[in-house]
């Protein structure tokens, strides 16, 4: 008798642990989706942010750097006007508008990619993961893409524009002087 309700306590202890486990389980999984759900749902909104941002900020950006473009063109025209060499400073211009034609590309992409996101279903967990990895990536690019173009003007325009400057020599006029 004794055996028997050992073995029958035995039996109800491992069948009270099994399903203290499975709940313990089961609502660890629960509250890991509300967590990634949560997560998901952050990242949506900055998503949103991200997008407002670019929107808002892509003709600022873009008409910054053409600014810098018709002013170099112009400096180029003057250059040549005065008989000086600009074929390398055209050439680094011409370089300088495709690097703008890919950030500007690049922001449409990203524009476009953000706006996918924030429809994402939280449900699919790795499918939103991917898809807001491919957001960080996109903005990591541009801020490349910005970093990259004013370092090729700081490095290859100016130092253009000053060689022809040295070329270039100043007329001196002659003060006028007041005979008393």
């Amino acid at each position: 008798m004794k055996k028997s309700l050992i073995i029958i306590a035995s039996i109800i202890a491992v069948a009270g642990i099994t399903l203290f486990s499975a709940n313990t389980i089961s609502a660890a999984s629960e509250k890991a989706k509300v967590f990634n759900k949560g997560i998901c749902n952050a990242r949506q909104r900055k998503s949103v942010n991200i997008y407002r941002f670019y929107n808002k900020q892509q003709d600022r950006i873009i008409a910054n750097y053409q600014r810098k473009v018709s002013r170099f063109e112009s400096w180029a025209n003057q250059y040549s006007d005065q008989g000086k060499d600009v074929t390398e400073l055209r050439a680094d211009i011409e370089t300088l508008k495709t690097k703008i034609n890919t950030l500007k590309t690049d922001i449409e992409n990203l524009k476009t990619k953000t706006n996918e996101y924030k429809n994402t279903n939280c449900t699919d967990q790795e499918t939103a993961k991917q898809k807001y990895t491919e957001i960080a990536d996109l903005e990591k690019k541009l801020k490349l893409d910005k970093r990259d173009i004013e370092a090729f003007i700081r490095s290859d325009i100016n130092p253009d524009l000053k060689a022809i400057k040295v070329t270039i020599t100043p007329t001196v006029t002659p003060s006028p002087t007041s005979t008393p």
